[in-house]
């Protein structure tokens, strides 16, 4: 089922990358589903990236053949951790300008 929803995906970007060469894909993104949808899409993609890195990485250091059990309780801890880190949304803005 992932593949008929990925496949359009795969071609419609190859497609936008033919005729825009000097784009990335978060310009991209912009350029087919707008501002706050591409930046969403951006953000899905790169929890997901670190999601599985860090899955793959404790599965291999505790030797498991399989990371996939692993992913729900890595998730919801990092989920958890995020609440505790800041308190508001206020906060977080703040700790992002002295960065």
């Amino acid at each position: 089922m992932s593949i008929f929803m990925s496949l359009p995906i795969m071609f419609i970007y190859s497609r936008l990358c033919y005729l825009f060469p000097e784009k990335n894909i978060l310009d991209i993104s912009e350029i087919c589903f707008g501002k706050f949808v591409g930046k969403m899409l951006a953000a899905f993609v790169k929890i997901s990236i670190l999601l599985l890195a860090t899955c793959k990485s404790v599965s291999q250091l505790f030797n498991y053949k399989d990371y996939r059990f692993i992913v729900t309780p890595i998730a919801l801890l990092s989920l958890i951790f995020s609440h505790i880190m800041v308190d508001s949304i206020k906060e977080y803005w703040k700790w992002t300008d002295k960065a």
